[in-house]
């Protein structure tokens, strides 16, 4: 690949260091591949430039649009390393059922009655609060799994206490 600012009067297609990247590292997964840098006074000849099998350029905004070497070289290093060490960034939402929601929703009223819990504007309004805020977060199947396990800890915890306190109670009677 042969790296140039000036358009010549072959009309090889130019490539962008970003698409140039894409093209290069899968053929260099299975062949030697070399970028190739013109001088830094006056480039590569046409000559040079033939022997090459594709043509990249660096897109400049200014009137003398032609960087040094050492620029040129790290901008191509850093795009080819941005593209081998390219993250899938997109996460696979694996997003809970309704049927999962619901069944957490009974899960939360009756740990609610657990503890006596009575809202002041009433218990349906307050699971519909509920139903509203885990709607917006679009909770995954781990989401609603970490909240059953947060309800059952409670739950245990409170079952302990009550147990105790039975006990505590019972040893006064006699």
């Amino acid at each position: 690949m042969a790296t140039t600012m000036r358009r010549r009067h072959f009309k090889f297609p130019f490539f962008s260091p970003e698409e140039i990247s894409e093209k290069l590292l899968s053929a260099a997964m299975e062949h030697p591949v070399a970028i190739v840098f013109g001088r830094e006074k006056n480039g590569l000849h046409n000559e040079e430039l033939l022997k090459c099998h594709l043509h990249s350029t660096i897109t400049t905004a200014t009137q003398n649009p032609a960087l040094n070497l050492s620029q040129a070289v790290m901008i191509y290093a850093h795009t080819f390393f941005m593209n081998l060490n390219k993250v899938d960034s997109r996460y696979s939402y694996k997003l809970a059922t309704q049927y999962e929601l619901e069944m957490f929703y009974d899960h939360l009223l009756k740990s609610l009655e657990l503890v006596n819990f009575v809202p002041r504007d009433g218990i349906d309004n307050f699971i519909t609060r509920v139903r509203r805020l885990i709607g917006r977060s679009m909770a995954e199947k781990r989401d609603v799994r970490l909240l059953h396990k947060l309800l059952q800890i409670f739950e245990t915890r409170i079952r302990m206490l009550e147990k105790d306190n039975q006990d505590k109670n019972s040893k006064k009677i006699f």
